[in-house]
């Protein structure tokens, strides 16, 4: 009587191909085939002091100047050394070449919808892209931005999410 079955290692091997995973493709390629008019990025990187400490999940955003017509989002999430990468598309990737304005904010991550909400919880006018005055120029080659170095309201800690109302993007 003959078995007829299949060697587990290859069975994997098959479903893996055929699934696409194991693929050796480089996020880029991935993004290309995902989104084939993706615009390039550029690495830009930094990191928040808030009152001369590194602080953890402050939002770092960027925001085409006035009248650039691109509708993207670079942002990144400071880690525990305050520092950050931003992202466009995909983990670190960078922002497209232009000018723009940088916003930080340092909200309150609420379980109940896994979203951040305000206040922001730091002092002065660099939560908003109207009012900030920081700004950043993204080129032909990496940017390494110096240190923000910011304050937190006082009681940033105490500073309670509003409830039903939704952070200003």
């Amino acid at each position: 009587m003959m078995r007829s079955f299949m060697h587990p290692a290859l069975l994997c091997v098959l479903v893996a191909g055929l699934a696409g995973c194991g693929s050796t493709a480089s996020d880029a390629e991935r993004l290309n085939a995902i989104l084939p008019d993706a615009q390039p990025t550029i690495p830009v990187s930094g990191q928040v002091l808030v009152d001369g400490t590194p602080q953890k999940d402050i939002w770092v955003k960027l925001y085409p100047e006035a009248g650039a017509m691109n509708a993207l989002q670079p942002k990144a999430l400071t880690d525990a050394d305050g520092r950050f990468q931003i992202t466009t598309y995909v983990g670190g990737d960078g922002a497209p070449a232009g000018k723009y304005k940088l916003t930080l904010e340092w909200l309150t991550f609420q379980q109940i919808g896994n979203t951040w909400v305000g206040p922001n919880k730091l002092a002065g006018p660099g939560g908003a892209a109207k009012t900030t005055q920081y700004e950043v120029t993204v080129a032909n080659s990496p940017v390494v931005l110096p240190p923000y170095e910011v304050k937190a309201k006082p009681n940033a800690d105490s500073l309670k999410p509003q409830r039903g109302k939704l952070p200003k993007k």
